[in-house]
């Protein structure tokens, strides 16, 4: 399974060599152009591109041959797929943070904690939609579509966790209590909610849906075996 991965890193990044800077100019790109959304989407779009690289250099040069000449399982190659997701987006989240970090002192602000769930949730979501129609009908078909999937993914699953983190900031810092009646019911309600529905409970959440995402990953897997052509 790690020989797979080594071989997806070496295929889908190192072989890259000098184009790499790429990522760090999509980095600045949406540093200094698309500021206010740049700090969780760039982690996203970059993990995106390295990793639909991977299949695309696959597809390209045929790699079934060399995958069938590895001891390796069924298992070994979905989970290596995703193994490879969720090391790319928190490699990549890192980095992204130690740049913003050193610009900070220059130009906008840091990545906060926010951020990384946010690009971590989004990326875990575009995955387990996109992967399981990789492997039923292949990279080839899906090229496209997964990249439509991904973007509507994005943005749908992005608006929810806007949506949970201003409902938890707003619970922290409006002083309910200043005003009272009604509006004290209405703290106690919103706090209720938010003990139980924050970033990190559907950062839970989006853990279960990738898990099973990869279960389903596997059954296909093993319904279209040796198809390889779809990795």
């Amino acid at each position: 399974m790690f020989n797979l991965i080594r071989k997806d890193l070496i295929v889908g990044v190192s072989s890259d060599g000098i184009r790499n800077l790429k990522y760090i100019l999509l980095f600045f790109i949406f540093y200094f152009f698309l500021n206010s959304i740049s700090y969780y989407t760039v982690s996203v779009v970059i993990s995106y591109l390295i990793f639909v690289n991977t299949f695309e250099c696959d597809y390209e040069s045929d790699s079934r041959i060399f995958i069938r000449s590895m001891p390796v399982s069924i298992e070994d190659i979905v989970y290596s797929k995703y193994l490879l997701g969720v090391g790319l987006i928190i490699f990549i989240t890192t980095i992204a943070s130690l740049i913003s970090k050193l610009t900070s002192l220059v130009f906008f602000r840091s990545m906060v904690l926010n951020d990384v769930f946010f690009s971590i949730n989004i990326f875990l979501a575009i995955l387990s939609i996109v992967l399981p129609l990789f492997f039923k009908f292949g990279y080839g078909k899906m090229k496209i579509c997964g990249l439509i999937i991904s973007i509507l993914v994005y943005f749908v699953y992005g608006s929810i966790l806007r949506m949970v983190s201003m409902i938890v900031y707003q619970v922290k810092h409006v002083n309910y209590s200043k005003v009272g009646g009604v509006y004290l019911s209405n703290y106690i309600t919103d706090m209720t909610n938010t003990r139980y529905i924050n970033l990190y409970s559907i950062t839970f959440l989006t853990i279960i849906i990738f898990i099973i995402s990869m279960y389903f990953s596997i059954k296909i897997s093993k319904k279209n075996k040796f198809n390889y052509k779809s990795f």
